[in-house]
């Protein structure tokens, strides 16, 4: 069976011990209403409290002037001799006492690890490392906040996600597009590629602002495309005013979710992910559209390797090495094609007739394509001018450049409202906008911000996408927001600012009831309902739009940390939580949470922090990482207890008691579930309650209890009924199979199991539904019938690879290996144990690395290889030793 530990707002896969698949039930944290999020701030050298009034002598390094990691690692060597230079090995020994004396569960930190801390060429630096060395070499508090406020300084720009939008459909096509004849010749003849070559073609199309960079290249693309290819497209934000420029590794994160790669499969690290990435199409043909590139390195990791493939990238800049790229310099349109393009977008009855004030006309403009085809709406909205009128008005704009030319006479021509809302979309912190968050900026309904959106949209000073989105050209926006800090008091701009987070806040809230409605209680609550929240009635259209809403919200949530509404970036993290858990987004959790605890630590919140701490643990449990997520819950723990916080206490401890039976220490867990269970019990936490029961059956299975296990899971699933949560319903009825199955009551086992199975599937939990699927194999394994076994484990293998789940995967493979032994395939039930084996130890679960040399022991004597049994069942005999355990 298997516990689930409580995260903040959803159940967590945990391990699944002895063949089985139960679950055990988490808790969600409570709401995160006082949760204060600090942005990144710089930190002037020598602000706050000097530490020579408790240290004698001259005082240590100052880590506050350093603006890289670099220059901290230099700092931080700088203190060790400040301190006496005692040696790593001292260090390593101060350190891991100090562990031992907060936890018996901590694992001791090696010397290599303590050493490479001090190493000028990291690119990374442990926080909680870090923070023990220097305690470990005496500093004081004081001296512990500058590293703080330098850590803070330091990490903040590493730390911030960047959601990025990609998709596998290219942009519509421009139907005026004109001109370029010459360039688009060049790309579609090299984008054959020589006879015999081993790699894609890759063109990069550089040039000034307002060019029509981007233009050439869809336009290309659309030139380019083929049914049978992949397309995939992203906007890499090298130049947006408001937004950072896409992070690479975040853009392969993107891309292999589009490409199929599911949930937990994504691996970390751009190196990794650019692997995969390559290897996903390396079989397949794909074109590829990479726009607004800010450098060679935002780039270089996008490109895939094989012949078949595609890309067009755009640029501002001149890209460094890319490979062999074919290069095109991209120049202002010639007199003839921006008198095409006018042409094209005005009428040509109309050009012919004044072909000199036409041409006076894309000359004033510098015969930039974005700011003739921004002028050319002003014209056609006035028939009964001539071309040499808007020349002559032209001449007495005063404004050199021509796309800021263009922009201001647009601006000019609206009226009031659309000026406004024009204004205000300046001030958007997201990557878009859909109408109801245009309508919360501006305060307006909905029908009258749709009004204001589609004249944009009409002075193409906006771009509608698929799915209502809103967009705009990069030096449109920063236009925008410049009008806006000119005409908005800053008092307007921040209210409205507050409306569109108040929007994305309910509107969360209301998909997340939606989504999750059991677990209300949990989220942050929301007393004001919002009148800009779009209809989320069900489950499906709540999904949706978490889906579509993902990178506005965490933009949201980054902007709203930076500038001051901390309560805002607190409950919006708190509320998401599920849904990025659920999708498997770890990396933006990850980084909210550590953005979250470097604010909580500095604003000394430690009721923020814990709930971080919490959430932290929570995420690493997801990702395999017991040891860390033990110190997480430890250190959230302890910070819940000098709070008073007792249902928060009861949470963490529930988690840190899944994490501890995930050791295979059973006895100890069964203690810690009754301490559970009792908290729960006395804070009237009923959902809580029923998960304690629920992770109480699981340890006594685990403990060969069967009936008083029985009696437990019982319990669980009419409380879990009667509170109404589906989730734990379903937990409790699958580790009821396990039980019925381990007394022989096959028949109750396999109609309890197919309950559950039919739950997990409706309310789309594949974890579940996988876990399910491994225990109707145990079941059909136990009756002899192991065809119908190896399918069920195949079904659960495949879901297993895409969730990217280290312990169902696990669990997976040694259920298969034993059916595949029981049918005489020995070398293939050898090679499904030793996958099992090496998944299990990276995450530290005992009983799958026990059962996987078991396995491997009775696979090797089946086949003849007695020395490899001996050798498996010895190893196994040692690794089960583990205190606690039957």
């Amino acid at each position: 069976m298997m516990p689930t530990p409580m995260s903040q707002s959803n159940p967590i896969r945990s391990c699944r011990p002895d063949r089985t698949w139960p679950r055990h039930s988490d808790v969600f944290g409570q709401p995160a209403t006082t949760l204060a999020v600090a942005g990144p701030r710089g930190c002037t050298a020598h602000e706050g409290v000097s530490p020579t009034a408790t240290v004698p002598g001259p005082p240590p390094p100052d880590p506050r002037n350093a603006r890289t990691i670099t220059a901290l690692v230099t700092c931080l060597r700088a203190t060790k001799a400040w301190t006496g230079d005692a040696s790593v090995r001292e260090l390593t020994r101060r350190i891991n006492t100090d562990r031992r004396r907060r936890s018996s569960a901590s694992r001791d930190v090696v010397p290599s690890t303590v050493g490479y801390s001090f190493d000028l060429r990291r690119q990374r630096l442990d926080y909680d490392l870090v923070f023990e060395l220097l305690r470990a070499m005496g500093l004081t508090e004081p001296h512990l906040q500058w590293w703080r406020q330098a850590w803070q300084s330091v990490f903040a720009r590493y730390e911030t996600p960047t959601a990025v939008t990609t998709s596998t459909a290219l942009p519509d096509d421009l139907p005026w597009f004109r001109g370029r004849a010459a360039e688009l010749d060049q790309l579609l003849n090299a984008a054959r590629g020589p006879a015999g070559a081993t790699s894609g073609v890759v063109s990069v199309i550089e040039g000034m602002a307002g060019v029509g960079k981007t233009a050439l290249a869809v336009h290309a693309a659309h030139r380019l495309d083929h049914p049978d290819q992949v397309r995939l497209y992203v906007n890499l934000r090298g130049f947006d005013p408001g937004q950072p420029a896409a992070d690479p590794g975040a853009v392969l994160e993107s891309f292999l979710r589009v490409l199929g790669i599911t949930g937990g499969r994504v691996p970390r690290g751009v190196p990794a992910r650019a692997r995969l990435y390559r290897s996903v199409l390396r079989c397949r043909r794909a074109l590829i559209v990479l726009d607004n590139a800010a450098d060679v390195g935002q780039v270089r990791p996008l490109l895939p390797d094989g012949p078949e493939h595609r890309v067009l990238v755009t640029s501002r800049h001149t890209l460094g090495d890319l490979g062999g790229a074919q290069r095109l310099s991209l120049d202002v349109f010639t007199p003839d094609e921006a008198v095409q393009l006018l042409r094209a977008m005005i009428g040509s009855r109309r050009v012919d007739a004044e072909p000199d004030a036409a041409r006076r006309i894309a000359t004033r403009y510098g015969r930039l394509p974005l700011a003739l085809s921004l002028i050319s709406r002003h014209i056609r909205s006035t028939p009964d001018w001539q071309l040499a009128d808007h020349a002559e008005r032209l001449r007495g704009l005063g404004l050199a450049d021509g796309v800021q030319a263009a922009l201001t006479l647009s601006y000019r021509q609206l009226d009031a409202g659309d000026r406004r809302m024009f204004r205000l979309v300046g001030v958007n912190p997201s990557p878009d906008l859909t109408v109801h968050a245009a309508a919360a900026l501006a305060d307006l309904d909905a029908r009258q911000a749709q009004r204001h959106l589609d004249t944009l949209v009409a002075e193409h000073l906006l771009h509608c996408a698929d799915g209502g989105r809103y967009h705009a050209h990069d030096l449109v926006l920063a236009y925008a927001a410049h009008r806006a800090r000119d005409e908005e008091p800053a008092s307007r701009r921040r209210q409205a600012v507050t409306r569109l987070l108040d929007h994305y806040l309910n509107s969360a809230a209301l998909a997340m009831d939606a989504a999750h409605p059991a677990e209300r209680s949990r989220r942050p609550r929301i007393d004001q309902a919002s009148p800009w929240s779009p209809p989320l009635p069900d489950l499906a259209t709540a999904r949706a739009w978490l889906d579509a809403e993902r990178p506005n919200l965490i933009a949201a949530i980054v902007h709203a940390a930076a500038h001051g509404w901390s309560q805002h970036a607190g409950q919006l993290t708190a509320t998401i939580w599920r849904h990025l858990d659920t999708s498997g987004r770890y990396g933006d959790i990850l980084a909210i949470h550590r953005h979250a605890l470097s604010a909580a630590r500095q604003l000394d919140d430690r009721t923020a922090e814990a709930l971080v701490r919490h959430n932290l643990g929570t995420v690493h449990w997801r990702l395999g990482r017991k040891i860390e997520a033990i110190d997480h819950f430890e250190n959230a723990l302890e910070l819940r207890r000098q709070t008073g916080d007792r249902p928060a206490q009861a949470q963490t401890l529930n988690n840190l008691s899944v994490v501890v039976h995930a050791l295979g220490r059973h006895q100890d867990a069964l203690r810690l579930y009754q301490e559970t269970l009792a908290l729960f019990r006395e804070v009237g936490d009923r959902l809580g309650e029923a998960g304690a029961l629920n992770n109480l059956g699981v340890v006594l299975e685990h403990l060969r209890r069967l009936d008083d296990a029985a009696r437990r899971e019982r319990e669980a699933l009419a409380l879990f009924r009667e509170i109404g949560s589906k989730v734990g319903e379903a937990d409790a009825l699958a580790n009821l199979c396990v039980v019925h199955r381990r007394q022989g009551r096959h028949d109750a086992a396999i109609a309890h199991q197919q309950q559950a199975l039919d739950i997990f599937r409706a309310i789309g939990d594949r974890g579940g539904e996988a876990g399910g699927l491994i225990n109707l194999g145990d079941i059909r394994q136990q009756q002899d019938r192991h065809g119908e076994a190896a399918q069920l484990y195949r079904q659960a293998l495949a879901i297993a690879n895409d969730l990217g789940d280290p312990e169902l995967k696990a669990e997976a493979l040694n259920s298969f290996g034993l059916t595949l032994r029981a049918t005489g395939r020995f070398d293939e039930a050898i090679e499904h144990h030793t996958r099992a084996l090496a998944l299990a130890r990276q995450i530290h679960d005992k009983t799958e690395q026990t059962r996987a040399l078991e396995g491997l022991a009775q696979a090797a004597h089946a086949a003849g290889r007695p020395a490899l049994a001996a050798k498996m069942r010895l190893r196994a005999e040692t690794v089960g030793r583990v205190p606690g355990s039957p």
